[in-house]
Parts: structure tokens; C-alpha cells; sequence
């Protein structure tokens, strides 16, 4: 994907906080078609950066530099030395940690979910710390946070750095972060929910995802603690908080089941603390009539869900301030 920015276009951004992913153009220097993008009227979008490859990741430091994951790649770079809201200059930041589905600055370092050395030599799927001590923006180490199961598709994705000073994981159903979870961890013993055995998919998707299925992963900055703050996700691909602590995603349905009586739609979901979401395997998923199955706030419908927004500045019109943006 290349990177967009969406601006009103009596009041442009001079960077790209309000930054989305726009389609694949035919060319770098090319202007975005007409086709692209629908808009509300008085806002725009137009390219920020050169297209490399896919991006699926982004992250910021503080000099207003943007981290991007490229796709099966290393992690880049890019620069804005005109102040001009416009990314000329991208390098290679790092290929230590490559394919990362989770980026984010956290005081002076890049944290990263992707695929790196799990152990000398031995390649593998983790959460790296990723730092540049000279300054030359271009990292020097990666240290191993903690290693992950299943990456991929439905593995461990977004990071970010919540309102507590802790750290949050986006965790995919096939996937796991492999560390010891605190024993008084909410929702550490849960519970499938259903009398029957589920009917199981004929093509065996997810056929040995059990509970607690996707999960909101929760970490102090030293990792010596860690929690599960929501459970009950199918594949949720980003989280964000807004101003006042609380969290959203947006999680993804199951395709092969449209039709059938336990399909969920793509869904925009409050995560509230401890709560269960209710995703299980096959037909065993909760319907929102269950009543320890929190609800969403919103169904999209079908879709493919990636990132998740809060919009907190006041260049848009007030109606976008504090609105989640998926």
C-alpha cells in the first residue's frame, strides 16, 4: 500500500498524524486517481510518501520521522527534511526484524512484532526493542522482548504504548505470546460457553483455536508482568485508545461462514476490561444475545479490518474529535 494523508483542504497537515493507508498507484511520482479515495466533501488525500513495496505498518518518533514495516521486508525510514508534510528521503532502518505487523516509538526506541533471531542463529517469530545509539538512523540491535507462536495472517500484530505506561498487544487467534501470564490475570481460565461440541469447519480452519481465541495482551515496559486485558477476538489487526483510556479494534468476521446462523460480522468493538468477546472456533461462536458476550459498538458487514484511529487534534471539524476511525 502507499501511504496517504487525509486532510481538509482548507487546512493541511503539516505531518502526518491523521495519516491512512491509500490503494497501490501505477507510479511513485504519480497522482492518486480520482477512483481512490471517496472523501467528505471539503477533505482530500494525496500521496505523502514514494511508493516502495506493501506497507503494513507505520509508527512515529518523536522528530516526526515515520517507521514503516514493509511487507515480507525490513523496516524503513522516512524522512521529511522540507517540514513540507511530504516523506522524500526513506532507507533501510533495520532488516534484523522483518514482516512486522506491529510498530510503535516508545522513549527512544522502536518496538516491533515481526520475525527476527529468537536465539543466536535461530530465526523466529517475537516482540523485538529495536534501538539506534548513534544516531544515524540506523539500528544497531534488536533485543528479544518476548517470542510469539503463530505469526502470520491470524498471529501477534499491532503494539502500542497505553495511557498506564503499559504495553498492549493486538494477539490473532492462531497466535500466542509465549511468557507466563500472571496468575490473578482476568479471564486466564476461561471457558468455551457451549454444551454441545461445535460443528467443526470442513476445510479445518481454525478446528484447534481455543479459548481465549484473540486476545488484548497487556505488559508493563519491564515485562515482568503480564495480563490479558480482553478476550473473545477472532483477528484483530490494530487497537488504539483515545484520550480518556478506553480501547477499540476492529475485528474481522469469517468469510466462509456468511450465510450460516454463527456468522459474525466485521465488527468495531469497544474492548472494555476483562470483557470476552465471545469468538470461538467453528459454530461455537457466541451471539450477541449471550449475555457474557459483550456486544460491539458497531457491525460493519464484510471487510477485512486493519487499521484502527482515534482522531484527537482539531483540524477536522469538531465531529471527528475523539471519533474511532477504521
Amino acid at each position: 500500500m502507499t501511504i496517504s494523508r487525509w486532510h481538509r483542504t482548507t487546512a493541511r497537515l503539516s505531518t502526518l498524524a491523521g495519516a491512512v493507508f491509500g490503494s497501490i498507484a501505477a507510479a511513485a511520482q504519480a497522482p492518486l486517481p480520482d477512483i481512490a479515495f471517496t472523501v467528505p466533501p471539503g477533505f482530500a488525500v494525496e500521496r505523502a510518501c514514494p511508493e516502495v513495496r506493501s506497507f503494513i505498518a507505520m509508527t512515529f518518533d518523536g522528530e516526526g520521522r515515520a517507521f514503516l514495516s514493509v511487507e515480507a521486508g525490513p523496516i524503513l525510514v522516512a524522512s521529511d527534511p522540507g517540514r513540507d508534510g511530504t516523506f522524500e528521503t526513506v532507507k533501510v532502518y533495520t532488516d534484523q526484524v522483518k514482516y512486522c505487523m506491529g510498530l510503535a516509538w516508545i522513549e527512544g526506541a522502536l518496538y516491533a512484532v515481526g520475525n527476527g533471531d529468537v536465539a543466536p542463529g535461530k530465526p523466529g517469530h517475537g516482540i523485538f526493542r529495536v534501538t539506534d545509539a548513534d544516531g544515524e538512523l540506523a539500528a544497531d540491535r534488536g533485543e528479544l522482548l518476548a517470542a510469539v507462536t503463530g505469526m502470520g495472517e491470524h498471529g501477534t500484530h499491532a503494539v502500542v504504548l497505553g495511557p498506564d505506561r503499559h504495553l498492549y498487544f493486538a494477539v490473532g487467534n492462531h497466535s500466542s505470546i509465549v511468557v507466563p501470564f500472571a496468575d490473578d490475570s482476568p479471564l486466564l481460565r476461561g471457558y468455551e460457553g457451549a454444551i454441545l461440541p461445535p460443528l467443526y469447519d470442513p476445510n479445518g480452519h481454525a478446528i484447534n483455536c481455543r479459548y481465549p481465541g484473540g486476545v488484548v495482551a497487556r505488559a508493563t515496559l519491564d515485562r515482568t508482568r503480564w495480563t490479558y486485558h480482553s478476550t473473545g477476538f477472532r483477528n484483530h489487526y490494530d487497537i488504539a485508545f483515545n484520550r480518556w483510556g478506553d480501547l477499540f479494534t476492529f475485528d474481522s468476521d469469517m468469510e466462509w461462514d456468511c450465510g450460516v446462523p454463527w456468522y459474525r460480522d466485521v465488527r468495531i468493538v469497544h474492548c472494555t476490561p476483562a470483557g470476552d468477546f465471545g469468538w470461538r472456533t467453528s459454530s461455537a461462536n457466541w451471539p450477541e444475545t449471550h449475555f457474557d458476550s459483550l456486544p460491539p459498538m458497531a457491525n460493519a458487514g464484510r471487510g477485512s479490518p486493519t487499521g484502527v484511529a482515534v482522531y484527537d487534534h482539531h483540524r477536522f471539524p469538531a465531529r471527528y474529535q475523539g471519533a474511532v476511525i477504521a
